[in-house]
Order: structure tokens, then C-alpha cells, then sequence
């Protein structure tokens, strides 16, 4: 009983992350296409917590290209917390270990995984546009993900081991 209220909760919270983040990402794809047209450049200030004062007049495009790893990355992360969505609407906790938990366990893992790669690629524009002389500052947290990658390819691996211990058990039952 209290386990199902908890799960409850947690659905309601991953609504509200997966929202938040499909409106930060859409925010800073509009900023970002109006900066890119109207030749006003972000700043932190407006939004993101990225720093990226005067790229635009030194090279503009470094500056289309952080902006596009920004946006990739956000939306990446929304499309992530989409599919969380999804596995809670899923997970039953009367038979937990289903094919479509599975599935979507392994999606949830590679998402994570393209967000640790596109974070990485995001850092080595980074560092690169640096020794450039072009500052920019964003926290790409890719460390994070990758790991976080790692142990929902686990926990996928046992729930199919637990899909096919069930389905064996319900097989001699």
C-alpha cells in the first residue's frame, strides 16, 4: 500500500520534471533561433545559466554550434524523462518484471548514453573554443549520465533475468 503511493508520487514528480524540461528546452531553442536572427546574443541573464558574452560578435559560428549542443543536449534530456514517463505508466507491481519495462528500461539507457556523448563532444567544444580564446561556460554534466547509462543497462540485464524467471515460474505453475 505505501509502495503504491510512493509510485504515485513518483509519477506525478517525472510529469513535472518532463514538462519543466520540455519547456526549458523549447525556451532555449526560441531565444536561441531570435538571437541567431536578430543578432542579440544570449546571456545568462535570460536564460540556461550559460555564459557566452561577445561569442557572437567574434565568431558566430561557434556561437550557432554551442547553441546547438545546448539545445541537443536539453532535448535529449526531455525526451529521457519521456520515457521515464512512460516506464512508471508501465511498471506493475503485481508482476513487475514485464517486456515493455524491460524495453524501456534499455531505451531509458541508451538516451542516458547519448546524453554522456553529446555532453562530451559539448565539453570538447569547450575546452577547444577556450584555447581559441572564446569563452563559454556551461555545465554539460556528462560524467553524470554516462554513469547513470551504465546502471540502467544493469538494471535492464536483471529485469530480463527476472522476465524470464517469471515467465519460467508461470510456465511449471
Amino acid at each position: 500500500m505505501r509502495t503504491e503511493k510512493i509510485l504515485k508520487v513518483m509519477k506525478v514528480l517525472v510529469w513535472i520534471v518532463f514538462i519543466g524540461s520540455c519547456i526549458k528546452t523549447g525556451t532555449i531553442a526560441v531565444l536561441s533561433v531570435y538571437s541567431l536572427i536578430s543578432g542579440n546574443e544570449l546571456t545568462e541573464s535570460i536564460y540556461a545559466g550559460f555564459y557566452i558574452d561577445g561569442l557572437m560578435e567574434q565568431n558566430t559560428f561557434a556561437y550557432a554550434m554551442i547553441l546547438a549542443s545546448v539545445i541537443i543536449v536539453e532535448a535529449l534530456k526531455a525526451y529521457l524523462f519521456f520515457f521515464v514517463t512512460k516506464f512508471f505508466s508501465k511498471i506493475n507491481l503485481e508482476r513487475p518484471f514485464s517486456t515493455a519495462t524491460s524495453q524501456l528500461l534499455v531505451s531509458i539507457s541508451y538516451i542516458a548514453l547519448a546524453i554522456g556523448v553529446f555532453s562530451m563532444l559539448g565539453n570538447a567544444f569547450m575546452q577547444w573554443y577556450r584555447s581559441q580564446g572564446i569563452l563559454f561556460s556551461y555545465d554539460w554534466v556528462s560524467n553524470e549520465f554516462l554513469f547513470l547509462a551504465g546502471i540502467l543497462f544493469i538494471i535492464a540485464a536483471v529485469f530480463k533475468r527476472g522476465l524470464a524467471l517469471q515467465s519460467e515460474t508461470e510456465f511449471m505453475v
